[in-house]
């Protein structure tokens, strides 16, 4: 289009000159180009509302250059280069650039600096090695998804890898590493897109399940349980198992994201009390009025 647009501007520039014809050639084809740029930044349902204002301002930009060329320089009008400058398509010209243009500017530096700070926020808030949300992205990002569910389940799995210090000290901390990456990996293959994966200690881990009851958060657990015991990893012998001992809770009416964690974490090591490579779970024994709580601890433990 770029060379099509150069080529009719050369012709009637100096082949054939002719100011209209110009005019009409440099007016239509910018617009036809701002017009395919804007269309490619067609906003999702997701799409942040600065992307949403860079669309909207842009696609008015231009489609303005059709109709502000058309009734400012009709077909039968003539300028000399005297007068042009006076001309009203040259006065709408400039007023169009003057007030789009300048708004199109200013949304595109607000989209430059909401990429930067998005990505800024990213590297804030995710762990480097794993890939997933480091403590405070985890937290951030759940105590928001916990203040939203209202009385829809939610769960959460606590993951503590069992004696991951003697890895470090064995085989040395690059080893550590890979376990903790390969763990990442594992947690993020096995869980929904919904769900939220953070590393939030050492070689702890946590995943908060939207819209999920206690029972398939376990069975979820159970799974990345099993892969972590059966896992061949890079930097140390196949002899050298890894394991992780889980705690899996679901979310009392009412109940904040600390207050979820700390029961977590509690079924997490009993988890590790009774025996490592395992997961603990609150099983409820009777649905209790709102003033009674009656909770049983369950350890289940599945034999390799």
């Amino acid at each position: 289009m770029l060379l099509v647009i150069t080529g009719l501007i050369w012709f009637f520039c100096y082949v054939t000159p002719h100011l209209l014809a110009r005019i009409y050639v440099q007016n239509f084809g910018y617009g036809a180009i701002l017009l395919i740029a804007s269309l490619r930044l067609v906003p999702g349902r997701r799409t942040r509302p600065v992307d949403r204002a860079l669309f909207w301002i842009m696609f008015v930009f231009a489609v303005q250059f059709f109709p502000r060329t058309a009734l400012t320089a009709g077909p039968n009008a003539l300028f000399s280069a005297r007068d042009f400058g006076q001309s009203p398509f040259w006065q709408a010209l400039q007023v169009s650039l003057a007030v789009l243009g300048a708004a199109l500017a200013f949304a595109i530096l607000a989209a430059a600096l909401s990429d930067l700070l998005d990505d800024l926020r990213r590297e804030r808030d995710n762990d480097p090695l794993t890939g997933v949300l480091n403590r405070r992205g985890f937290e951030e990002r759940s105590g928001v998804l916990v203040a939203r569910a209202g009385g829809a389940s939610v769960s959460l799995v606590l993951c503590d890898l069992d004696h991951f210090k003697s890895i470090n000290d064995t085989y040395g901390h690059p080893a550590g590493d890979d376990v903790l990456r390969q763990v990442g990996a594992i947690l993020v293959s096995e869980i929904q897109s919904s769900d939220i994966a953070g590393r939030i200690g050492g070689e702890e881990f946590a995943v908060l399940m939207p819209d999920t009851p206690e029972e398939d958060a376990a069975a979820v657990a159970e799974r990345i349980r099993k892969r972590i015991e059966h896992q061949t990893f890079d930097r140390i012998p196949p002899s050298r198992r890894v394991s992780g001992s889980f705690g899996v809770v679901e979310r009392r009416s009412a109940e904040s994201l600390h207050d979820v964690m700390v029961r977590a974490d509690q079924l997490l090591y009993k988890a590790k009390s009774d025996g490592r490579n395992r997961l603990a779970r609150a099983v409820e024994e009777e649905r209790p009025p709102a003033s009674i709580s009656s909770l049983k601890l369950a350890a289940v433990h599945v034999v390799p």
